[in-house]
């Protein structure tokens, strides 16, 4: 049966062989010294043979399953006088090539693979492993991918190598052994998920395409398509993969998308969809009078430099691509906020840089913390107590560089103090002064960065701490003695949060 099924290169091979006589015959590939019962066939092992230097490669799975070159045994321990007999599903032949690279390079139907390999300089490192399968792309599954794809591949070595390693196993993978749907990882620490059925093989959404040819250092199988690692393709056709579509047809609209393909690298803070259908009415009334107001929402978006989650500090400052914007970095604990948006899917790596998701869009503003605060209703007994005292206080609200979180009581917040107490504070500006501060905090506190029902601690203007703290409720309480009645309201240099009580320490 096992030479019934002999392709026909093994039967030519085999057939040579006898003709020519040569000496060692073929067949001395099969047989090794000394007896070497099943037990002893541990994974991984290699076995020279009375072939020259040619060895076995024997793998042991935890079915049971022992494979040699990735031929199953079919019966083992078959015992005679002089040695033993292992039954193997088809013959064992001598590999013709000594390295994978050798093979490939000599198959005409692999030559855009090998031309490949070769400019991503790979040629060498295959040839030194020891051990190693590759899964090699025909000609055609090259010509389905876009010319200047594979242009600006060939172009750029890294994004190259990527790819190629994406296809290279530091293993001996045999397809005979494989069942169900398991996941196995490449060179560069990618999974590739195989599913296996009755009629194929499916390596990373590629099909393989014959049972795979050994060579001295491992075994290489042929597929039908490129597998296309994340980290290979442009930053729109990853954010297109992740489903970004509100965000990536605005990037056409406002003609963003040429300069992500221009020579550079980027970092995109993508919102989700929901997130731009929440405030499409405001958007889309903005837009109506403000021409450029979208373009100018994409900006805020996009920062110069390739940056993942892992460089991106407490209180870094990224430079965005429109002129004098930036994009403010904040830890807190566990979560990761660029601005007043969450990072909520991290470190989607591509060609040109790198893609975070966050969980709303930021929006446009050139008001400091000062003139914001000035526009709000329902705080005006505030405002008038920080005009009556240190007027430093309102010209850090107002520069552009110093980040500032201000808790704002309400107007209806001052009726719960006693009788003549603002009046008294009035007469005594360095109190009053002391008291205000309690609401000055020198960093960025959003509401989407607190878990709920941990205490989070700030340091006031003051020196004094306050405690932030979301409840089960989903309120927020600062100081133990304010709740939050409106929250985030965002500035160029901060956010402010309008609360229902003055702080006040004893």
């Amino acid at each position: 049966m096992a030479f019934d099924n002999l392709s026909i290169r093994g039967k030519e091979e085999l057939e040579e062989s006898i003709r020519s006589r040569q000496q060692p015959p073929v067949l001395l590939y099969a047989v090794v010294e000394r007896r070497q019962y099943s037990y002893q066939l541990q994974d991984q092992i290699s076995l020279p043979t009375l072939f020259g230097e040619a060895a076995l490669r024997f793998r042991r799975y935890p079915n049971g399953l022992v494979t040699v070159n990735c031929i199953p045994l079919v019966a083992m321990d078959l015992e005679g006088n002089n040695g033993i007999i292992h039954l193997t599903q088809s013959l064992l032949l001598p590999p013709r090539y000594l390295t994978v690279t050798d093979l490939i390079v000599r198959q005409p139907q692999l030559s855009k693979t090998a031309a490949a390999i070769i400019q991503g300089q790979l040629t060498n490192p295959l040839r030194e492993k020891s051990t190693v399968t590759v899964f090699a792309p025909i000609n055609k599954a090259w010509d389905i991918l876009a010319e200047s794809f594979v242009k600006d591949l060939l172009a750029d070595i890294s994004a190259l190598q990527d790819l190629l390693k994406y296809h290279i196993i530091d293993d001996i993978w045999c397809h005979t052994a494989a069942t169900g749907t398991h996941t196995i990882h490449s060179i560069n620490h990618k999974p590739l998920e195989i599913t296996c059925n009755i009629s194929e093989t499916i390596v990373g959404g590629a099909r393989l395409l014959d049972d795979g040819q050994f060579t001295g250092n491992g075994v290489v199988y042929s597929v039908d398509k490129v597998l296309l690692p994340q980290k290979v393709l442009p930053l729109t056709t990853v954010a297109e993969n992740l489903g970004l579509n509100t965000f990536l047809e605005l990037l056409n609209q406002t003609g963003l998308i040429e300069n992500l393909q221009s020579r550079g690298a980027f970092t995109l803070f993508a919102p989700t969809d929901e997130a731009f259908a929440e405030l499409q009415p405001y958007i889309f009334n903005q837009s109506a009078n403000n021409p450029g107001f979208e373009r100018r929402i994409l900006e805020m978006h996009i920062a110069l430099g390739s940056h993942l989650s892992g460089s991106l500090v407490d209180g870094l400052v990224l430079s965005g691509v429109a002129e004098e914007s930036f994009l403010y970095v904040k830890l807190h604990r566990k979560r990761l906020s660029v601005g007043l948006a969450i990072v909520t899917d991290p470190d989607h790596e591509a060609r040109n840089g790198v893609l975070h998701i966050i969980d709303r869009v930021l929006l446009p503003t050139q008001n400091t913390v000062g003139t914001l605060l000035l526009s709000q209703s329902n705080v005006s007994i505030f405002t008038s107590l920080l005009n009556s005292t240190n007027s430093s206080l309102l010209e850090v609200l107002d520069d552009p560089n110093t980040i500032t979180t201000l808790f704002v009581p309400e107007d209806s917040s001052f009726e719960y103090l006693a009788s003549g107490l603002i009046e008294r504070l009035q007469a005594e500006p360095e109190i009053l002064e002391m008291i205000l501060k309690n609401h000055f905090v020198s960093d960025l506190v959003i509401s989407g960065g607190l878990e709920p029902l941990l205490f989070y601690q700030y340091n006031t203007w003051n020196d004094r701490f306050i405690t932030i703290r979301e409840e089960e409720s989903g309120s927020l309480t600062v100081a133990n003695q304010a709740e939050v009645t409106e929250k985030d309201i965002a500035a160029r240099n901060g956010v402010i949060h309008k609360i229902s009580r003055l702080i006040q320490f004893s």
